[in-house]
């Protein structure tokens, strides 16, 4: 079993998903998959995706037919996923070099169904921290989780735990 599934839905981020897929591609941990979904976006955003699976078994990318939308992209990404945990990062979205070891050392000494982590918002005044209790991880129950933004991109899950609850 790989240790980490990272899940990417991709519509129409030509200019972005470049450096998102370097800063997955480059992490400290190495036990991981990339599984990315194309939704019909009509740009270059897949070719570049499969340009990094040519180069490294970790990166898969999985096409819809038609445009399905995000949460669907996702959903299709969860059925294939192998990683014990899994963690959302969307194709705009960079992560520090550490960050898949970090999550997964979380999940190994808290035995918890999800971490949520902190993230940098690049803003027009500037770039703004948002790191939980100044750590970078919150270890949470499930039912701490039900009171949060529905937002994935800043929490990791067990595959036990988000089969649970049906999907993301």
């Amino acid at each position: 079993m790989t240790a980490i599934s990272v899940i990417s839905p991709v519509y129409k981020v030509e200019k972005e998903i470049r450096k998102c897929l370097e800063t997955l591609q480059n992490q400290t941990f190495t036990d991981f998959e990339v599984l990315c979904v194309d939704d019909c976006g009509n740009d270059g955003s897949a070719a570049i995706v499969e340009e990094f699976a040519r180069k490294d078994k970790r990166f898969k990318l999985l096409r819809h037919e038609k445009n399905r939308g995000v949460s669907a992209a996702r959903n299709t990404a969860l059925d294939a996923a192998v990683g014990k945990y899994i963690v959302f990062v969307d194709p705009d979205d960079w992560v520090e070099l550490n960050a898949l070891e970090v999550i997964y050392n979380a999940f190994e000494q808290s035995k918890q169904d999800a971490v949520v982590y902190g993230f940098y918002s690049h803003e027009a005044d500037g770039i703004k921290n948002w790191s939980p209790e100044e750590t970078g991880t919150v270890l949470i129950n499930p039912y701490i989780l039900q009171q949060l933004s529905g937002c994935v991109w800043y929490k990791a899950f067990t595959s036990e735990a988000v089969k649970k609850s049906g999907g993301g």
